[in-house]
């Protein structure tokens, strides 16, 4: 798959997500179930690890450091903290998910309790294949493989 030069991914054969490429760099990811738990660069170093528990993602681990999470009644990130407890970072969103506040630097942030990522400039939040484009009607569209429910409560593509 392919978002213009910005870019490119490759999923396996259960939808999740195996390799992005942003142009410069290739990441892999190795899941247990849904759940991204690693990351790997090109030469298979590990540059991230993600902790996840019965309640959903608990922390996430880069060489710069571990940051824990907080989240809000909808599974968004809340805040961010430092293996210090120290605050970092505060997020909020608004009624369809889109961040209002400045704070993040990863890309965990609206349902990323739930297993949801972003990858920037984009737009939309991942898990597996399935997407929710947050589109700036604050509308949001489901595309993907597995796209959820649509109207009525049946399978379907589009939900709006």
């Amino acid at each position: 798959m392919s978002l213009g030069s910005a870019l490119t991914a490759g999923y396996d054969g259960d939808g999740l997500r195996a390799w992005k490429n942003n142009g410069t760099t290739t990441t892999f990811f190795l899941y247990d179930g849904i759940e991204p738990v690693c990351e790997l660069d090109a030469s298979g170093t590990v540059t991230a690890t993600n902790t996840f528990g019965a309640h959903g993602l608990l922390s996430r681990n880069v060489s710069a450091g571990s940051t824990f999470y907080a989240f809000d009644p909808q599974g968004g990130v809340a805040q961010r903290l430092s293996s210090d407890d120290t605050v970092t970072d505060t997020d909020a969103y608004n009624a369809w998910g889109t961040r209002t506040s400045t704070g993040g630097g990863d890309a965990f942030t609206y349902g990323a309790q739930w297993g949801y990522v972003t990858d920037g400039g984009d737009k939309k939040l991942r898990i597996g294949k399935q997407a929710i484009e947050l589109r700036h009607a604050g509308t949001r569209r489901m595309a993907g493989a597995g796209a959820g429910i649509g109207r009525g409560g049946g399978g379907g593509g589009t939900s709006e």
